[in-house]
């Protein structure tokens, strides 16, 4: 099954066509590229998500069409960022007459994790309001990431997280790092668009996912 996957909720934006496990082309662009400081970078996500798109179809030879399934991250995250992805995925998947999936972005971090450093208890973080910090935990030994009540998750000062953290791993995206105290070293990850597309690809009709943005109680935006 051939996957387009979106990814900007996390200040970066990536897509990718991903075939099975393999990835056959892939775009990133962080938020050093995208110059993201105040508004700038949300102004830019929907066209620069867009750009991204267009360089990773000019580069294959895979056409839009093709495409069988797009793979969204649907938040956490920043509030124009998500609507970018959304808005941007529900277009191509009505190009190419085929189903969308929309992820939790704490999915896609804890996927990319274990497929890289294996199945530790993981604690994934992502940006609230005001300081605050959206927290998920995920128990050890469980093979696949379980497509996650997204609704469900807490949220908690940073210091609160790293304090009630045990023996799980943190996990965060790069916006977060510096916000952690020094007393805990974290794992730090941008969510990719590729390991959005790769955990859409087992989902069938019926399994639990949606399409609607979730931005959280307290939505951030720069």
């Amino acid at each position: 099954m051939l996957i387009l996957g979106l990814e900007c909720s996390v200040n970066a934006c990536s897509v990718a066509l991903v075939r099975g496990n393999q990835v056959l082309a892939s775009r990133f662009v962080g938020a050093c590229s995208l110059q993201s400081t105040g508004h700038f970078f949300m102004r830019r996500s929907a066209e620069t998500l867009m750009l991204l798109t267009q360089a990773l179809f000019f580069s294959s030879t895979i056409d839009a069409p093709m495409v069988e399934r797009v793979a969204v991250t649907r938040g956490p995250g920043s509030f124009t960022a998500i609507r970018a992805g959304l808005s941007a995925a529900h277009a191509f998947a009505f190009v190419a007459a085929c189903p969308l999936i929309g992820l939790s972005t704490f999915d896609v971090l804890a996927f990319m994790y274990r497929q890289r450093y294996g199945q530790s208890a993981l604690r994934v973080l992502l940006p609230s309001s005001a300081g605050r910090v959206y927290e998920q935990d995920y128990d050890a030994g469980v093979v696949h990431v379980a497509i996650r009540d997204t609704e469900s998750m807490t949220e908690k000062t940073m210091e609160e997280a790293v304090d009630s953290l045990g023996e799980r791993v943190l996990l965060v995206p790069p916006v977060l790092q510096a916000q952690v105290p020094e007393v805990c070293v974290p794992k730090v990850l941008y969510p990719q668009a590729s390991a959005t597309a790769r955990l859409a690809r087992p989902m069938k009709e019926g399994d639990k996912h949606t399409t609607t943005a979730f931005y959280g109680k307290n939505p951030y935006a720069h």
